[in-house]
């Protein structure tokens, strides 16, 4: 099950890479912005999405969050912010109230994916090379907390943002996973 986090990542990023050329490109929107342009795109998202939920969480439970002993605070954490993308996935950034519960939902998501790897710096048991890793990641999401708290110019660039914030993300649980 081990092989199966990685296989998860690299179809999702194909998965979006194809979404951004089909119909886009438009690096000035998120990709739920993106997609919720057409009921063809929802759809593709909505499943390319639920495809990598149910494998990379399968993984996680199976074989990271095992891995590092990492049970009750850190599973919980985790939850919450699948239960947020599942949200942002299936209520896309239209306008609205769709777009208030949608961000809501992405800033709780943002939030679980820098609580957990602040977890697992302090919870695990992780080789020097990945605690490097680990505030490399968390310093890449730091600065693009900043960037749009306080408004830089970059942020108009969110495809771009949310692109590196989650790569940051899942290549971090990814190299500690399979480096440690």
């Amino acid at each position: 099950m081990k092989s199966l986090g990685l296989i998860s990542v690299c179809i999702l990023i194909a998965s979006l890479i194809y979404a951004q050329v089909k119909w886009g490109p438009d690096y000035t929107k998120t990709f739920s912005r993106l997609v919720a342009q057409k009921r063809s795109s929802v759809v593709y998202y909505l499943i390319v999405f639920i495809v990598f939920l149910s494998s990379f969480s399968a993984f996680m439970v199976t074989s990271f969050i095992p891995q590092f002993s990492l049970m009750g605070l850190f599973t919980w954490i985790y939850f919450l912010g699948i239960i947020s993308q599942l949200i942002c996935v299936i209520i896309p950034e239209t306008g609205g109230l769709k777009t208030k519960i949608h961000l809501t939902a992405a800033g709780i998501m943002s939030a679980s994916a820098f609580i957990q790897i602040v977890l697992i710096v302090f919870l695990a048991q992780l080789s020097l090379p990945s605690v490097i890793a680990c505030i490399i990641s968390l310093s890449v999401m730091i600065l693009i907390w900043f960037a749009i708290i306080f408004k830089h110019p970059l942020i108009k660039y969110e495809l771009g943002l949310q692109s590196l914030y989650f790569i940051s993300y899942l290549g971090v649980l990814m190299f500690v996973s399979y480096m440690q």
